[in-house]
């Protein structure tokens, strides 16, 4: 009886450590499956240069966990604007289920939209109000 009892706590032992440590390698693949289509998007961005502001827009990117942007990138229209916003809407979803599977905790502050996209030095720059980020 005594081993049973003992056979059954060694076990419930080794199960509960083995599902931690793979549920923090999952979060590792999750986490750089993300960083993997973050930079995706930062690339098809930085194949322009930024000459006139005018041929430049903005979206939405990432999500808080509470809701909400993370922030605000620019892109030019010169690319294929359909296919660029369908990946930064995979990217958005993708770090919202992030955050709900993971239980990530975040900052509740709402992240205001950029006035306009202007240009320095060949880089878009998001201007807000108040002054440029």
């Amino acid at each position: 009886m005594m081993k049973s009892i003992l056979f059954v706590v060694v076990f419930t032992v080794i199960s509960l450590t083995a599902c931690e440590k793979s549920n923090s390698q999952m979060q590792g693949v999750d986490e750089k499956n993300l960083t993997e289509l973050r930079a995706q998007i930062s690339d098809i961005v930085d194949t322009s240069k930024c000459i006139y502001a005018e041929n430049w827009n903005f979206t939405a990117i990432g999500r808080k966990a509470c809701g909400g942007p993370k922030g605000y990138i620019a892109y030019p229209n010169t690319i294929d604007i359909e296919a660029f916003l369908k990946l930064v809407q995979e990217y958005n979803k993708a770090e919202n289920d992030y955050n709900k599977k993971y239980n990530i905790v975040s900052d509740c502050m709402y992240v205001m939209p950029p006035k306009e996209v202007t240009c320095d030095n060949g880089k878009p720059i998001l201007a807000y109000e108040g002054g440029q980020l």
